[in-house]
């Protein structure tokens, strides 16, 4: 996983789903603990990667199902 949220499309996703302007509209998550998050990576073992990959669906869910942005799919 965390091979994949750091490079090539994913890496991109996750810049734009997870960017301070994006958490601060959803306003649900903490801009600085999901940034610290991904800035540990994987040097802190295989659950942060599945953590901000966890982030990163969520995210895409609501802007594909709650704001009926249908240019993800």
């Amino acid at each position: 996983v965390d091979k994949y949220l750091t490079s090539g499309y994913l890496k991109h996703l996750r810049d734009d789903l997870l960017s301070e302007k994006s958490l601060r509209k959803r306003g649900i998550f903490n801009h600085q603990a999901v940034s610290e998050l991904i800035a540990r990576g994987s040097n802190d073992g295989f659950l942060v990667g599945k953590q901000v990959f966890a982030l990163l669906i969520l995210e895409l869910w609501f802007r594909i199902f709650v704001d009926k942005d249908h240019s993800y799919i």
